[in-house]
């Protein structure tokens, strides 16, 4: 039998669900504000901003419900997420979009995503125990004749 859930698991999951929900709102602020957006020019485009949420919206729900699962692969999954997702923001935050403000005045947000990543990773390093891991008493059976438990 394998262990109940740690308070952990369900904390990373809230904060997967934050993260669905903020990208999924900011889906929805665009759609709502496309017209608006066209019109005042918004670089690089509105359908950016669309693309942009909807993948990171379902790639949480997906690394949300993998995690739920207990899938095996799902810490490393999350992970790479996570990684691919803090990277991508700050590529976006630094080179896509029309920023005039200055590298310097952007330190202190790179300490907290920096200290917000190691968390994350170390909190799914935490959780790799508690994953689904693959039966060794098939493979034993196996090795012993037994195809069936039955037999």
């Amino acid at each position: 039998m394998f262990a109940k859930r740690p308070l952990l698991l369900y904390l990373v999951l809230l904060a997967l669900a934050i993260l669905a929900l903020a990208n999924g709102l900011t889906v929805a602020q665009t759609l709502q504000s496309w017209n608006w957006l066209d019109v005042l020019g918004y670089v690089p485009s509105p359908i950016y901003k669309l693309f942009e949420g909807v993948f990171f919206m379902l790639l949480f729900i997906g690394c949300g419900m993998m995690l739920w699962a207990r899938q095996p692969i799902a810490p490393i999954l999350n992970g790479v997420s996570f990684a691919v997702y803090l990277v991508w923001s700050w590529i976006d935050r630094l080179l896509i979009t029309v920023n005039p403000s200055p590298l310097s005045s952007h330190l202190f947000a790179a300490g907290v995503s920096l200290a917000l990543f190691l968390l994350v990773e170390f909190s799914l390093y935490l959780l790799a125990p508690y994953m689904h891991q693959p039966s060794h008493d098939a493979e034993k059976d196996e090795e012993d004749g037994r195809s069936e438990p039955g037999s």
